[in-house]
């Protein structure tokens, strides 16, 4: 019987737990098995929101495929967000992990990973830092520079392979987490939302009435005038205390996403969804690849329509407010499409990419601030007549 070989260019993944044999040693079996599980969920689910899958384990790291480079180094840089995020309170004590990606003709037998790629990581990985993602020559080669930085580390004589060996290096972006959060759900939230409005009507109301009653005093001719301010303060001071306008104060905003990579669904979809639920509300997730939006919508765990036009998705759910996390390249197209439509935008940086978007960009935001101010202008002279 003839064995079937399959040997394919292969995008590699290595991960590690740095420094995980000292603090391993201080848990009890059960908090280790959990801690291990609770890792693997992490690597493998950020995995699949790009298509790759676990191969097999390997200590506490795993060996992973996909399907390019670049869905690799984005899984790679949200597992490494998720991780950092995840462990922020521990300090010295958080776990950290390095990530290695190689290119090259790898041969898959049960389960097995062979080739100068795999060896090749394996290298690496013993140069590279906690908290780190490196490449290889041949995966800075192929990932997309537009979606993922990076930088050369510097070239090194590694054991097995020739000459000296170039490594890079992504340049992840680093956010920082929020401790306090305030004006989030719960009912005492909401009481001291309530409660600072009344105060505001209350201050607002008083001041009113106290203005007409010292100019009506005077016995001026701005007496009358000084009843009108009274009144109209006043009114508007119980007006803003409507229930239904002090509500509005916590309403859910209609949220959506275009651009459902690992920065739409690691550093804003799952976040907001965590932290953010009682005040936003998904309407919809929009790529131009529909299995990766419905993974998206998957990972970020809300049941809102996918769609694969920004137009479809604006015209048929209505977003209040846009997060636009698309590839760099296309932020100017999605801005001025929904500024166009009356939506506002939160954009992932960098907000354009050459200065032709620039002044486009600027147009239509002046052009719609512009008609924002005639609607104002208007509704306050329709008031005062």
């Amino acid at each position: 019987m003839k064995l079937m070989i399959t040997l394919r260019a292969t995008a590699i993944m290595k991960t590690d737990i740095s420094g995980s044999t000292a603090r391993f040693r201080t848990l009890p079996e059960s908090d280790l098995t959990a801690l291990l599980a609770e890792h693997r969920d992490l690597v493998a689910r950020l995995a699949a929101v790009h298509d790759g899958h676990i191969v097999k384990p390997e200590g506490d790291g795993f060996w992973l495929a996909f399907p390019s480079v670049t869905a690799g180094a984005l899984a790679a840089m949200a597992m490494q967000e998720e991780l950092r995020l995840a462990e922020a309170a521990k300090g010295d004590r958080r776990l950290v992990m390095r990530i290695v990606i190689t290119l090259g003709d790898v041969l898959h037998q049960e389960g097995a990973l062979v080739g100068d790629a795999v060896v090749l990581a394996s290298r690496i990985e013993a140069l590279t830092p906690p908290d780190e993602i490196y490449l290889s020559a041949a995966a800075w080669l192929a990932v997309n520079q537009a979606e993922v930085r990076t930088a050369l580390v510097d070239a090194f004589t590694l054991k097995g392979f020739t000459g000296t060996v170039p490594v890079y290096r992504i340049e992840q972006s680093y956010r920082t987490r929020v401790i306090a959060e305030v004006g989030r759900s719960g009912s005492s939230d909401r009481r001291l939302l309530y409660t600072a409005a009344f105060l505001r009507a209350v201050a607002t109301g008083t001041l009113g009435v106290l203005l007409g009653i010292y100019l009506a005093r005077l016995d001026l001719d701005a007496a009358r005038i000084g009843l009108v301010i009274g009144a109209g303060l006043a009114g508007a001071a119980v007006a803003a205390f409507v229930p239904g306008k002090a509500g509005a104060s916590v309403a859910r905003r209609r949220y959506a996403i275009v651009g459902t990579g690992v920065r739409g669904v690691g550093m804003w979809g799952r976040p907001l969804v965590e932290r953010y639920g009682d005040v936003l509300e998904f309407v919809g997730l929009c790529d131009v690849n529909p299995l990766r939006a419905e993974a998206a919508r998957k990972a970020i765990g809300v049941s809102c329509p996918t769609f694969t036009r920004l137009e479809d998705m604006i015209e048929k759910v209505k977003p209040e407010l846009l997060c636009v996390t698309t590839v760099d390249a296309y932020h100017v197209d999605c801005i001025v499409k929904a500024l166009d439509r009356g939506v506002d935008v939160l954009t992932e940086k960098p907000m354009v990419t050459d200065e032709a978007q620039c002044a486009a960009m600027a147009r239509e935001a002046v052009r719609r601030y512009d008609a924002l101010n005639a609607d104002r202008t208007a509704a306050a002279l329709h008031l005062t007549c």
